[in-house]
């Protein structure tokens, strides 16, 4: 049986465990102004795209997504292909969390595996 310990009083484990900071809600406002084409063609996501060049290079390219899921799929995606699989613990949140979208996406299987405490033994 798995053993979690208690729910701890401030929780840093999911970006919806807690509202937005000021400064954060201060930059959507501040962003949600005027007129901007969407996907990729507005100068905030030009603006991204710079600051990782800056950090990583030139050939840099950044793919930005709007939430977890996109995020842990594209992620699975760059690691393996169609015919491979995502080894993971019956716990794991691409297991749980995810609702089906790396193997409808992917087109890659998700194994699970008994673990001790939700980590692979």
């Amino acid at each position: 049986m798995l053993h979690l310990p208690p729910a701890p009083a401030c929780a840093f484990a999911s970006d919806n465990a807690a509202g937005a900071h000021p400064l954060v809600l201060d930059a959507m406002v501040a962003a949600n102004s005027g007129h901007a084409l969407a996907y990729g063609s507005d100068e905030w996501t030009s603006e991204a795209e710079a600051r990782f060049r800056d950090l990583f290079g030139p050939d840099t390219r950044a793919l930005l997504v709007w939430n977890g899921t996109g995020a842990n799929v594209m992620s699975l995606a760059a690691m393996i292909r169609p015919a491979d699989c995502v080894v993971c613990t019956r716990w794991a949140h691409v297991a749980v969390d995810e609702t089906g979208a790396p193997e409808r996406i992917l087109g890659s299987k998700l194994l699970t595996l008994p673990s001790a405490d939700g980590k692979l033994v």
